[in-house]
Formats: structure tokens, C-alpha cells, sequence
């Protein structure tokens, strides 16, 4: 995690034994996070790390008011042009979106594939260069869980070739939308 303030103070949270609640996030990680009371985009990756790996530890509110000031760090970002502040280096990278048009998250790459091989060399690209691999399609994920910060992004939409067999049954490639298939079975 980007921030040790923000993990302290959740850590302090945690003790109480209660959920973290709305007021908390307010009055406790909030400030925390704040470097002489500016934003950095270490507290936005903060709370995203707690809003992705301990969201269960927070009442309703309390997840609606982190992704509340993820929300409003995405947005000072964007208005700011301040992407490349969210990598160690920017060039090359891409900031990337789902349909919700709420996660927009800088990424190391995209990299759209057509073929089983060329999943592989991505794969093999992540392990050699340490990132992390997400997958994404129509990109209707409901929480960016077709993205992920820093990391390669697959995009499989290019695998949408079809066959239909002689048993009447339709082989699908992972990136065919519903769409695709409607129109190849009504040829």
C-alpha cells in the first residue's frame, strides 16, 4: 500500500472490533491519507487497496464513501491530466475504463489478442516483467474487475470466431458477444 498513514489508521479501525463506518472513512482515513492536507495518488491507491482486498471490513456507507473519494481522486486525475502521477512511469501506458465509466486506471498496456498463442506471449510478457494480467471483454465488469492498476490488460474481443458443428451444437470463442452470435446463427 501506497499510503502507511491510511493503513495505520485502518489497522487503529480494525482494534475497535466494529465495522468501519461512513463517519470513520470521513474523520479518520481521510485525513490520514492527506500529505500537508494535499491529495496524492498514494491515497487513491489506498483505498482502492482497501475497497478491493477489505471491502467486508466496512458498513454499507462506509464502502459508498471510499469509493466516494476514489471517485473524486479519479476525477481530479482526470481533470488534471494527472495519470502519469499513478505510475513509476507513464510512457508507454494506458488508462483504461469499463462500460460503468467509473474506474478509469492507468495500465502498463492493452494488448488485444486473436489467438490461444498470442495469450501466451502476454502471459509470458507478465511473468517476465512482473505485472499483473486482467481480462477483459464487453468491459461490463461492475467494479473494474476487468482492470487492473499498473498491470497488462487482455483484451479478448479479437477471439470471436465461431463454428457451428455437425451435431448442431456451436463452438464459441471467449470473446463473442451475444450479438455475434444471434447474427452468425441467423445466416
Amino acid at each position: 500500500m501506497d499510503n502507511p498513514h491510511i493503513l495505520s489508521a485502518f489497522s487503529q479501525l480494525l482494534l475497535r472490533g466494529t465495522l468501519i463506518t461512513a463517519e470513520d472513512v470521513r474523520t479518520k482515513l481521510i485525513p490520514a491519507g492527506r500529505d500537508h492536507l494535499v491529495e496524492t495518488p498514494g491515497e487513491k491507491r489506498a483505498f482502492l487497496y482497501l475497497r478491493d482486498f477489505h471491502a467486508q471490513r466496512f458498513t454499507e456507507e462506509g464502502r459508498r464513501a471510499v469509493d466516494d473519494d476514489i471517485h473524486k481522486h479519479t476525477f481530479i486525475d482526470q481533470m488534471a491530466g494527472g495519470f502519469g502521477l499513478l505510475s513509476g512511469n507513464a510512457q508507454g501506458s494506458h488508462v483504461v475504463n469499463d462500460n460503468s465509466m467509473l474506474e478509469a486506471t492507468l495500465m502498463r498496456d492493452v494488448v488485444h489478442v486473436r489467438s490461444p498463442e498470442d495469450i501466451a506471449r502476454v502471459l509470458e510478457r507478465a511473468r517476465k516483467e512482473g505485472l499483473k494480467v486482467s481480462i477483459a471483454g464487453r468491459r461490463h465488469s461492475g467494479g473494474g474487475h476487468t482492470i487492473t492498476a499498473g498491470g497488462l490488460q487482455i483484451d479478448i474481443m479479437g477471439m470471436n470466431r465461431m463454428q457451428l458443428r455437425a451435431d448442431g451444437t456451436l463452438r464459441v470463442e471467449t470473446g463473442a458477444t451475444w450479438a455475434q452470435v444471434q447474427a452468425y446463427l441467423a445466416v
